[in-house]
């Protein structure tokens, strides 16, 4: 319930963000004092967060290189390195290996007569209903 809450509050912020930025626009365009002030302190506010993205990305960066130099140093010493093999089987379902009966290939024909016949009769049964529509509008 709390994160629906937090959700919730996103969206207004986002919406009321969205109506302020369309009343400085408006106020920017209709009046030339408000243009000069606003444009000032829309370079000042992201200068500022500029400023604040620059230092948090290099705190990223800095973190991703020990994560970089952590992986290669031990990469260096194959004894840190425990890596297990994986058997990876293979079963050829034609073959009938599998314990099934050996006729996928009959089943599957079958599988695709009996699908062509329920087309079939599907078709038969759009074809009267339509029929059947035409009549009454008749």
């Amino acid at each position: 319930m709390s994160t629906e809450h937090d959700i919730q509050k996103l969206f207004t912020r986002a919406r009321r963000i969205a109506f302020g930025t369309a009343a400085s626009l408006m106020e920017i365009l209709q009046d030339t004092n408000k243009r000069s002030q606003n444009f000032k302190q829309l370079t000042d506010n992201f200068n500022q967060l500029a400023d604040e993205m620059a230092i948090k990305g290099e705190e990223t960066e800095m973190e991703a290189r020990r994560q970089m130099d952590s992986w290669f140093s031990s990469s260096k010493n194959p004894q840190s390195n425990t890596t297990v093999p994986t058997k990876i089987e293979v079963i050829d379902i034609t073959d009938g290996t599998d314990g099934s009966s050996g006729n996928g290939a009959a089943e599957v024909e079958a599988l695709n007569a009996e699908i062509a016949s329920l087309k079939a009769q599907l078709e038969k049964l759009r074809g009267s209903s339509q029929n059947g529509k035409s009549e009454d509008n008749l």
